[in-house]
């Protein structure tokens, strides 16, 4: 069964408490018996639950990935109005062709929006620059350069008195691979009108310069610059990720996964993991669909052996 215990919950604006009106009692321990148990709390909740649990298999928590990206952004003479419409609808998978070579593919190209918020943090420098932004937020649009980065076991969630504990890097191809997909994507921006590129980076890509100047690059050559300078410098260039994935692998074998074709924990009877962390590696795209995709035919085949 599955063994809990209640904590105060946080007071904040949006959050339902005890919506079931359950009112089980705070900082005493539960124990719920059941034959099976489904866990779905996501890629950071289920490692933390499985290893919180003590199991054995060294897999749990090892080779998740993160769906690193970095947002380009252009800023034009003519309104983009990029805050419009629906948010990231729009691709181009060009460079997810593998007949391109290693260090040139492997990463999305995605619209992106620029809300007034997101035009302020453009130039992380002075807020007048950032005001200045704010107030032209209509002319900036552009993409997330959206990377399948590489399964690395090292990327792992530990747990350490309960907590868990997140290591993840990058290694040098997919820092690579990265670099040459802000510079593609700069490139394509000045091409169709950008006046200049704007990326969050405070690495000397054209040079030293001082921070109070801001970055932007505003040719082809200086765009060219990325692939061989940007080396993603932690707390100088800002490297965002949305999806963590693939903690708990499925798999055919325990010996490089954590649960079975039929999402059981090896050698656990009874206990399912359905969610983001089964995934064997980033499916490149959003992960939503995929993630309800397997839910429903886990639901379904699980519900026909009852």
């Amino acid at each position: 069964g599955v063994e809990f215990e209640m904590l105060n919950p946080r007071m904040r604006e949006g959050i339902l408490i005890d919506p079931y009106k359950l009112k089980v009692p705070k900082r005493r321990k539960i124990r719920v018996y059941a034959k099976n148990i489904i866990l779905s709390a996501g890629n950071l909740g289920s490692t933390v639950v499985l290893k919180n649990s003590g199991l054995k298999n060294d897999n749990i928590g090892r080779g998740f990935t993160a769906h690193p990206y970095i947002p380009v952004m252009g800023e034009f003479e003519r309104d983009i109005n990029a805050f419009e419409g629906e948010i990231a609808s729009i691709y181009s998978d060009a460079y997810m062709d593998e007949k391109l070579p290693e260090l040139k593919r492997g990463f999305l190209l995605e619209s992106a929006s620029s809300t007034a918020d997101i035009a302020g943090l453009l130039d992380a420098s002075l807020p007048r620059r950032s005001l200045a932004n704010i107030k032209k937020a209509r002319k900036f649009g552009g993409m997330g350069v959206l990377l399948i980065d590489t399964v690395n076991p090292q990327n792992r969630i530990e747990v350490k008195r309960g907590r868990p504990q997140i290591f993840y890097d990058l290694g040098n191809k997919d820092k690579k691979r990265m670099a040459y997909g802000v510079s593609e994507a700069a490139k394509i921006l000045l091409k169709e009108g950008a006046k200049r590129v704007v990326v969050l980076t405070f690495e000397e890509i054209l040079g030293k310069r001082s921070w109070r100047e801001g970055f932007s690059v505003k040719t082809l050559k200086e765009a060219d610059a990325f692939k061989t300078k940007l080396k993603l410098v932690p707390n100088k260039t800002l490297l965002m990720a949305a999806h963590m994935l693939g903690a708990n692998k499925l798999g055919v074998d325990p010996r490089s996964s954590v649960v079975g074709q039929d999402h059981q924990v090896w050698g656990v009877e009874g206990l399912y993991v359905v969610d983001s962390s089964v995934l064997p590696a980033s499916p490149g795209a959003n992960p939503m669909t995929t993630i309800y995709a397997i839910s429903k035919l886990f639901t379904e085949n699980f519900l026909s052996s009852l």
